[in-house]
């Protein structure tokens, strides 16, 4: 039997709304996930690629991943880590950190290379290794589309295939890929993905059964089997949908989310608690919204790390207004500061009296 360990998009050096602790949480996420990998003893530890947030990474992500590495090969886990969309090397950096990781023999990797087929002999069986990091999707496509495996246990990591489910090669023992940041697996016909280690993007990854897990795969000459375990991330995500302010004032939308705001529960571990707020409101409610107020004002209340207001609401543009009488200026000008909730009408059709419009 190969025993493989699958985890994805760590995204190491990724700060949340740009704030310190979320980029600790990352690295903190990320050991735990493969420390939990590495519980099932496997063969094979795969990382499916966006290792890291950025090609240049800092130091001390650098480190997490090799300490990380460094205690899978203690324990004769090979470790297997594609080549995502944020690891490759940009114009500045003439290198993949990823590939950096590779010449220092911490994990085996594509190389200079988009495709790479590695084969091991692991517990008596040829195991055949399909590596596919990312490149533009029709190459990517055609490679997958073109891969011929020949092993007893035949496996295709990717970062992405670029391909439907539906279309892929049924040659293969186990298909596991990344990059979607939420956990999918087809146990039928052997494909998976799954998902982020940490809550990266937030509106990719947070909502109704969207979760991130660890894969075990088993896989034996005459089937395969799962199981999983799901990573949860050290911070707790509060994540509050269907607040509408449909037709309210600005004022009435500011007593809307702040009383919504009180009746969530306060927290003790300075959580992250994003709140989306739908409807249609019109440009002067819009602009009568204290979102800092609201979110200095749920920080404190409900002792939270950060609160989040998502505008996702739609607003009406100026609104037309019908005048009885066009041409005749005075009723045209009183009309519209009627009907437009202008204040002080009365000065205005003095002055305009005084002006001597008719």
């Amino acid at each position: 039997m190969v025993r493989v360990a699958h985890i994805s998009d760590s995204h190491l050096g990724a700060a949340m709304f740009q704030l310190p602790e979320r980029r600790e949480d990352v690295r903190i996420c990320f050991r735990r996930a493969v420390e939990r990998a590495l519980s099932y003893s496997p063969d094979i530890l795969v990382h499916t690629g966006d290792l890291f947030d950025s090609p240049d990474p800092s130091q001390v992500d650098m480190q997490v991943a090799i300490e990380a590495f460094k205690a899978a090969a203690k324990k004769d886990v090979m470790v297997v880590v594609l080549q995502g969309n944020h690891d490759l090397a940009g114009l500045r950096r003439t290198a993949s950190p990823v590939r950096t990781l590779e010449q220092a023999e911490y994990v085996v990797s594509t190389g200079e290379e988009q495709y790479r087929i590695v084969r091991e002999k692991i517990d008596g069986q040829d195991v055949e290794m399909h590596m596919l990091s990312w490149g533009p999707k029709r190459t990517t496509q055609r490679l997958v589309r073109e891969s011929r495996p020949d092993g007893d246990i035949n496996l295709l990591f990717a970062h992405t295939t670029a391909t439907n489910w539906d279309s892929l090669p049924l040659d293969f023992d186990y298909i596991g890929e990344g990059h979607t940041h939420v956990f999918q697996l087809d146990r039928y016909a052997g494909i998976g993905a799954p998902g982020s280690t940490a809550v990266i993007e937030w509106r990719r990854e947070l909502g109704k059964n969207r979760t991130r897990q660890l894969i075990i795969v088993d896989a034996e000459r005459d089937g395969i089997e799962f199981q999983t375990e799901e990573l949860r991330d050290v911070r707790e995500f509060v994540h509050v949908y269907g607040l509408d302010i449909t037709g309210t004032s600005g004022e009435m939308a500011n007593e809307v989310i702040k009383k919504k705001i009180e009746t969530l529960p306060v927290r003790s571990n300075g959580s992250i608690v994003i709140i989306e707020v739908s409807g249609t409101i019109d440009s002067e409610a819009e602009s009568a919204i204290k979102r800092e107020e609201l979110v200095e004002f749920g920080r404190k209340h409900l002792n939270a790390l950060v609160v989040f207001i998502e505008p996702k609401w739609n607003v009406l543009g100026p609104r037309p207004v019908s005048l009885s009488r066009p041409l005749d200026v005075r009723k045209s000008v009183t009309e519209y500061a009627l009907k437009t909730g202008m204040n002080q009408v009365e000065e205005l059709v003095q002055l305009l009296d005084e002006i001597g419009v008719g």
